[in-house]
């Protein structure tokens, strides 16, 4: 890394990773901290395979990486309300799609991991349904249209009220069922150790960045749409948005412990490293500071 130089990696295009990076770029807080960045698409790379100098905001990724001890970290937490939503074409409650075809994200992305854990929770076996994987939200959603599919997944890129007019049915939304560390910011343990000071600086900046998006709407609601496909601002719900991010950077301990062994079940993981060596929030002021 070069001095006050970052390289920040995002997964998916979206409002869900992006939405305080865009708020930081847009009203100058990167500039206000001496900081400058390259933005990067990390979709297909690997946790193990990332740079050990790049700050990633998909924390979904960083939290299943960090459950093979991929040596990362998740330093703070933006969203605990992992934005995806299930809509359904002829379909009306989830119990409907037993026995169809569902348009689902590529194996072993995230997604597909909380999609199976939320099908489980409602007394579903995934096995009972035909899970598809798709390459991207463009995928997923010309299947649903063309009607190869009875659902789909379909992530913060696309606003809900877009797919109700398109006739979908919404089933159901990930961040009502899940509370995970889904989006924030992640960095190698290496980078903590060589740069605390820069670390420190962008955790500053994201804290103000969330405080921005919860606090002023007529700043933020533009940058939502300008993350959007669509991007008219009419057709978007973004107080809703808004609400799905933190105030303080992380996520309740008893909380994310239970969605961890879960999700290691999931995974087939036989053992689940202690929650210090998945976060480090010692960047982060006492709770309610």
């Amino acid at each position: 890394m070069r001095s006050q130089h970052l390289q920040l990696g995002f997964k998916a295009y979206d409002p869900h990773e992006l939405l305080p990076h865009f708020v930081a770029r847009n009203l100058g807080y990167y500039r206000d901290f001496g900081l400058s960045y390259r933005l990067r698409d990390i979709t297909h790379l690997d946790e193990n395979d990332l740079p050990e100098d790049l700050i990633s905001f998909a924390c979904g990724s960083a939290l299943m990486g960090a459950l093979k001890e991929s040596g990362r970290k998740i330093v703070l937490v933006s969203t605990i309300h992992p934005m995806f939503w299930l809509y359904g074409h002829g379909v009306s409650e989830l119990f409907d799609l037993v026995g169809k075809q569902v348009a689902g994200y590529p194996v072993n992305a995230p997604p597909s991991y909380f999609l199976k854990m939320i099908l489980r929770q409602s007394g579903i076996e995934p096995a009972e349904i035909e899970i598809e994987p798709a390459r991207d939200d463009l995928a997923r959603l010309g299947l649903l249209k063309a009607g190869e599919v009875a659902a789909a997944v379909i992530s913060s890129a696309f606003p809900p009220m877009t797919l109700t007019k398109l006739g979908f049915k919404k089933l159901l939304f990930f961040g009502d069922v899940l509370r995970i560390p889904s989006a924030g910011l992640a960095v190698s343990e290496i980078l903590i150790y060589k740069y605390p000071e820069i670390i420190r600086k962008i955790i500053d900046i994201f804290r103000i960045s969330l405080k921005t998006i919860r606090q002023s709407p007529a700043h933020v609601n533009p940058m939502i749409a300008e993350l959007l496909h669509p991007s008219n601002l009419e057709e978007i719900d973004c107080e809703s948005i808004r609400n799905c991010f933190t105030d303080e950077g992380r996520i309740d301990p008893a909380v994310v412990q239970n969605f961890i062994e879960l999700l290691s079940r999931e995974m087939q993981l036989k053992r689940t490293p202690a929650l210090e060596k998945i976060f480090d929030y010692s960047f982060l002021p006492p709770l309610g500071a």
